[in-house]
């Protein structure tokens, strides 16, 4: 029982590195870098709680405010992606240097938002999606597993998956063969800042509040697991489990 409840708890500690490195490894097999996901997975918390906190002031809004707060912090993680893809296949800037600036970006738009200060939730609802669960396993495990199986799925299973593999492995024969590498491309991007955006409203659900220093650091701990997982860096090559194993590794 104790070994089970320690792997239940080191599951949850593991989850928002768990569901960056998920969706840096769909990045880096199809050919991408992304080191913008710590900044977006701040700005995701602080919208997701600072929509909470307005709209829970109104009436009409109130009882709703937590899950429009989650939905709002998502849905800005994954706009934020997607813009990255467009500044790396549109405007064909380096990947390194297009997340590495639309980071500092992002970051600084979370702090001209908070004004260098705490966002904090009183409502106790905002807790749910973090701290709520099935007996003694919390929503963030079946979060993170899901993601991870799901993205197995999509890249063994479907014809987005081997368009993920061929854009990575040999991008000109890709084009050659008819798959729009750049759209690939771009929607990896927009999965990554899902799982950013994902993973930034759970850390501020799970403590009622958001910062923008926050997540500093996690887009390197990420990138290191899938290294550690086995994926390469240059693209074409990598497994979602693998890279599940490097978390997991990372964390014991």
């Amino acid at each position: 029982f104790f070994f089970f409840f320690y792997q239940l708890n080191l599951l949850d500690q593991a989850h928002q590195i768990g569901l960056l490195a998920c969706a840096s490894t769909v990045v880096i097999i199809a050919g991408g870098f992304d080191l913008s996901t710590g900044a977006i997975f701040a700005m995701s918390g602080v919208v997701a709680a600072f929509v909470a906190r307005d709209l829970g002031q109104t009436e009409a809004f109130a009882s709703s405010a937590p899950y429009i707060g989650w939905l709002a912090g998502i849905f800005v993680g994954t706009l934020c992606g997607f813009m990255n893809g467009i500044l790396v296949t549109v405007l064909r800037i380096n990947t390194f240097v297009a997340t590495l600036a639309s980071g500092i970006v992002i970051r600084g738009l979370a702090l001209i938002i908070t004004q260098a200060e705490q966002v904090r939730v009183s409502d106790k609802n905002f807790q749910l999606l973090a701290r709520g669960g099935i007996g003694d396993v919390l929503n963030t495990v079946f979060i993170w597993i899901g993601f991870a199986l799901i993205l197995t799925f999509v890249l063994t299973r479907t014809k987005f998956g081997r368009y993920v593999f061929a854009s990575g492995d040999n991008p000109e024969a890709a084009r050659l063969s008819g798959i729009n590498v750049s759209l690939i491309r771009t929607i990896t991007f927009g999965i990554s800042g899902f799982a950013a955006g994902m993973a930034g409203v759970l850390y501020a659900s799970k403590f009622l509040k958001a910062q923008n220093d926050a997540g500093q650091g996690l887009e390197l701990i990420a990138i290191a697991s899938v290294v550690i997982g086995g994926t390469s860096i240059t693209g074409g090559e990598g497994a979602i489990w693998r890279t599940v194993l490097g978390v997991m590794f990372l964390r014991l």
